[in-house]
């Protein structure tokens, strides 16, 4: 249609899954060099709306860490529950209490000191548009298969998935759990936690936050257990996005006309997308996400599925931003990214500055050392040359 040319830059990995920590490394070293100028960001990852009848901008991530913990009770072997029981410590009493210990059964807040001290304060109006589009506690239930609601009082289930952080243990095990009964009393058990992170927490202090809330409470609830944890690596900041972006505001363009009028919801959702936060960090802009998969494509799940008419909605709306994207020149980027990108440059040149103000503060002294060694040289050889008799070329 006559539209500029669109310069097209396909970034791909495989480890979304596991906090992408090769892309991070890759990203801080290349994100300058190779996707440094570019005018907008799209990923195709995450989930639109009501089963394809709307699209969404989703303008929250959480970010996410994990956790192994195991108790062991100093045994090499399980033992006899009747034999030692109720005198040799149950690693699984002990690390019951130890994974009681992360809420408040009431209240349903977490209890590791300062795991909330960071987290980004959100203003009344993105509070009022996170609520605005978010299913209802029916709907919500419906998309869980059923499953029921739990989570911090006082808060929609909106605040509770896209602004506050989780610790949820997603597999315990020890002693015997294949079918019947086994008496025994095991030698150690082991629980697994991923704590999905809000906004404005960092992955690394709240590693250290779980680590220091197990040990501390360890001596008080099973002062006789070997307690360890270990990490695998999993590890992502969140990500928190701008509405008025150059990406969201293409974003929303295309996906208004892809639904036939229909604007996208607005969301913030509580899974987590490395990438988006690293296109953030890395090369200083702000990224949409514009995804088609829905809640009933079962995520996770063994047959979990994408229809050949998500494949052609996608395939449409992409083609779409690309002449949406010709249309944009650096001026139509948002007030948010060219304050970054100002700051930035002043950060750079500040720096630059003082390197060569060092520069030219070293040049004067370099001279008067190179000058004293030259005179130390020729001093040198000229009692050389006396000794010698030899010419000061010869030497």
């Amino acid at each position: 249609k006559g539209n500029k040319p669109v310069r097209v830059i396909v970034l791909e990995e495989g480890q979304e899954e596991i906090g992408s920590p090769g892309l991070d490394v890759w990203m801080k070293k290349y994100a300058k060099q190779y996707i440094g100028n570019v005018d907008a960001a799209f990923s195709a990852d995450g989930s639109t709306g009501d089963w394809n009848r709307n699209g969404v901008l989703t303008l929250g991530l959480r970010g996410g860490v994990d956790l192994e913990i195991t108790v062991q009770n100093g045994a090499e072997v399980d033992l006899h529950s009747g034999s030692y029981g109720g005198a040799i410590l149950n690693p699984i009493h002990a690390l019951s209490a130890l994974t009681a210990s992360f809420h408040d059964p009431k209240t349903g807040r977490i209890l590791v000191d300062g795991y909330y001290d960071d987290i980004y304060n959100f203003s009344s109006e993105e509070i009022d548009r996170m609520k605005k589009d978010f299913p209802s506690n029916k709907e919500f239930r419906k998309t869980a298969s059923g499953g029921a609601l739990f989570g911090e009082t006082n808060l929609s289930i909106a605040e509770q998935v896209g602004m506050r952080p989780t610790i949820e243990f997603v597999g315990v095990y020890g002693g015997y759990v294949g079918d019947g009964i086994k008496t025994v009393l095991p030698n150690y058990a082991s629980a697994k936690i991923v704590s999905r992170l809000a906004p404005g927490q960092d992955p690394r202090k709240s590693l250290r936050l779980m680590k220091k809330h197990i040990k501390k409470t360890a001596l008080r609830v099973a002062p006789g257990a070997y307690v360890s944890t270990v990490d695998s690596g999993f590890s992502n900041e969140p990500f928190r996005g701008q509405i008025d972006s150059v990406s969201n505001r293409v974003a929303k363009k295309v996906l208004t006309e892809t639904y036939d009028g229909v604007e996208p919801k607005v969301v913030y959702e509580g899974g987590s997308i490395p990438v988006m936060r690293m296109i953030q960090k890395y090369i200083s802009i702000e990224p949409a996400l514009m995804a088609f998969s829905t809640k009933d494509n079962m995520y996770h799940a063994p047959n979990e599925y994408y229809s050949i008419d998500q494949f052609k909605t996608a395939t449409r709306s992409y083609v779409r931003v690309l002449a949406e994207v010709s249309e944009f020149e650096k001026k139509g980027r948002s007030e948010f990214e060219l304050k970054i990108r100002q700051k930035a440059r002043r950060v750079k040149e500040t720096l630059q500055g003082g390197i060569n103000g060092a520069k030219r503060g070293l040049d004067p002294a370099l001279d008067v050392a190179k000058e004293n060694m030259k005179r130390g040289y020729d001093t040198f050889v000229d009692g050389i040359r006396h000794v010698t008799g030899k010419q000061k070329k010869e030497l």
